[in-house]
């Protein structure tokens, strides 16, 4: 189900510093939720995200220029941009936050600013970064590793722009050879492998930025760059086009050997159709760890239509079938959304196929949601369904998974497929035998996501194993929030070397006082749990609700002080625990003393120790 007033309220760019609870007073008040301790504290950080050309710079700018004419948010008292794509052409040095503030800005060289109480720092570009960041040392935050010198000042090149068929594929050329390397910057060398005349280059002024660094008042360097990434990928995909339809070259293939010796062995006619190149495209993109091809796969697709080959006719000196090609392209996209892709390739897949026009996937599921019927779904068809779901222009606010496959039938990799809907819902309703292995990998990420949605999790399950996944203390507290609902029925939850220290060791035993009589079996083996944390299970186990029979605590850094509590409550309630393991810990002959009279006490239930 949907809902239209959103969990994730819109708020003004000038407000965005503001803390939460003065951010959504009004939708607050609507839905009576409570402030918790994380919207009454001050923002500190900020990141915006979007696909290339949303606003994200222009939002920034608009910020900066409003405070500069003192419109907002008079109470910063400085406020310092710092481009990416500047900061990458420095080489080689290693400089504090003060230290690179004064090579940028001059006039830092006489203030302090460790004085000043509001300082914003701005850093423009983050997925254009080149260099590994560190904002915990205080001393070296800025390892700079591209190339360069530091910035002294910045002209850019007006001249009309006149870029002939020959320029065109240069650029393309240049654009395609650097989106390759994931470059977003480039340099005059750069430009003569692509036959760029450097001395011309002010031609392309409307496409290419030229930037004229000086290093130290003795020389100059030149980098250029595209205005914007969109073009580099659009010419990109053009070059690749062109080059396909003209030269039935395809340019995407490794190199010159591998294609001469694909050409032999196919009697040359390896990549003779643009539906090859097509393919080579869509391989190339889901290889991408980065998703830095994905727009251009798409730019490249679009390109094909007809209707968009009607616009390039002055550029193409040889035609082919336009509706063959298509059609073999959307196959292949289909038949590689019907692996097993992560759920962001899938999506980008989908993409393509409204690229091309073919919505068939998502029209075939859409008939199915509206039909209220519960089939079998293909690996395709559940792709579709989470590009449906996760595409709609409403926010989702309940997912309960039954509603598409029985308990009986979910199997792993149908949850790694829905995970990320689950992480979009506010309220996801799960019932099946068990989340292990890669579901289990999924859902430690939905834990440790900040803009998880997920507030209500209505989970039975036998067994829930997040064990040797990164979940700490930060995660375990939003299990723990969810697993506190009385709707969320585990039986066995194994938590082994997840980095749980007695903070997140309290959190759990928290939501179980609050829900206490599923649990059945928990290990938290090779956790940093402590007399602290087994003192808190402690108090879940004298429960009388408590109906845990099987404890884990192997190497957990307990001593006797801990098997002093768990003696405690188990003489308390002392009906369910039949097994406690606590091998590896530091347990004393007072320790086992106690659990060994509770052993061979016939009124007691423990059987294994």
């Amino acid at each position: 189900s949907r809902r239209n007033p959103t969990e994730d309220t819109p708020i003004k760019y000038s407000e965005i510093f503001k803390p939460l609870h003065e951010q959504d007073k009004a939708t607050r008040k609507v839905l009576k939720q409570p402030l918790s301790k994380q919207d009454e504290e001050p923002i500190r950080n900020v990141l915006t995200k979007g696909v290339a050309g949303i606003g994200k710079t222009v939002s920034v700018q608009k910020f900066v220029l409003d405070w500069a004419e003192e419109k907002t948010n008079q109470d910063v008292h400085l406020i310092f941009p710092l481009p990416f794509r500047e900061l990458n052409l420095m080489k080689e040095q290693k400089l504090s936050l003060v230290e690179l503030l004064r090579v940028f800005f001059e006039e830092m060289k006489e203030m302090d600013i460790s004085r000043l109480e509001k300082v914003l720092f701005i850093f423009d570009g983050l997925d254009e970064c080149r260099f590994p960041l560190d904002f915990q040392n205080t001393g070296t935050c800025f390892p700079l590793l591209s190339s360069g010198s530091p910035p002294d000042q910045q002209q850019l090149i007006k001249s009309p722009l006149s870029v002939s068929i020959e320029s065109q594929r240069s650029l393309g050329k240049l654009a395609f050879q650097q989106l390759k390397k994931q470059n977003l910057i480039f340099y005059e060398e750069d430009l003569r492998e692509c036959d760029i005349d450097v001395t011309e280059a002010a031609v392309y002024s409307g496409v290419c930025t030229q930037i004229f660094r000086e290093e130290f008042g003795l020389h100059q360097s030149k980098v250029y760059c595209f205005v914007h990434l969109s073009i580099q990928e659009h010419l990109a995909a053009l070059y690749v086009h062109l080059t396909s339809m003209n030269e039935k070259r395809n340019v995407l293939k490794r190199n010159l050997i591998w294609r001469i010796l694909l050409d032999v062995l196919k009697q040359n006619q390896v990549c003779r159709t643009l539906s090859d190149v097509h393919r080579h495209a869509v391989d190339q993109a889901l290889k991408s760890q980065t998703g830095h091809l994905d727009l251009f796969l798409r730019f490249l697709l679009g390109l094909s239509l007809e209707s968009n080959q009607k616009l390039l006719h002055s550029l193409v000196t040889q035609t082919g079938s336009s509706s063959q090609n298509k059609e073999k392209t959307v196959q292949y996209i289909k038949k590689k959304i019907s692996e097993d892709l992560p759920t962001e390739k899938s999506i980008n897949l989908f993409h393509c196929l409204n690229e091309l026009g073919d919505d068939s996937l998502v029209e075939e599921i859409q008939q199915y949601l509206k039909s209220g019927a519960q089939s079998e779904l293909s690996p395709s068809q559940w792709s579709a369904l989470v590009f449906v779901l996760l595409t709609s222009a409403q926010d989702l606010e309940e997912f309960d998974l039954n509603k598409y496959i029985t308990p009986d039938k979910i199997r792993d990799e149908i949850l790694v497929r829905v995970m990320p809907v689950i992480a979009a819902s506010r309220k996801a309703i799960i019932r099946c035998s068990e989340i292990t292995g890669r579901s289990g990998e999924a859902l430690t990420s939905v834990l440790n996501s900040e803009t998880s949605s997920l507030r209500e999790l209505h989970l039975t399950v036998n067994t829930l194993d997040l064990s040797r996944n990164k979940l700490e203390d930060s995660g375990v507290k939003r299990l723990s929030a969810l697993l506190e609902n009385p709707e969320c029925k585990v039986k066995d939850l194994r938590l082994q070397y997840c980095g749980v220290s007695d903070e997140g060791c309290a959190a759990l035993a928290s939501a179980l006082r609050s829900n206490p009589s599923h649990l059945r079996e928990l290990n938290l083996s090779g956790n940093k749990v402590g007399d602290s944390g087994v003192k808190c299970l402690s108090a879940v186990l004298e429960n009388p609700h408590c109906k845990m029979e099987v404890l884990g605590l192997l190497d957990c850094e307990v001593s006797d002080e801990g098997c002093a509590a768990l003696d405690s409550a188990l003489r308390l309630n002392p009906s369910h625990l039949r097994e406690l393991y606590l091998s590896g810990n530091k347990v004393g002959d007072s320790g086992v003393k106690f659990l060994s009279d509770l052993k061979d006490d016939k009124r007691y239930k423990l059987q294994k120790l």
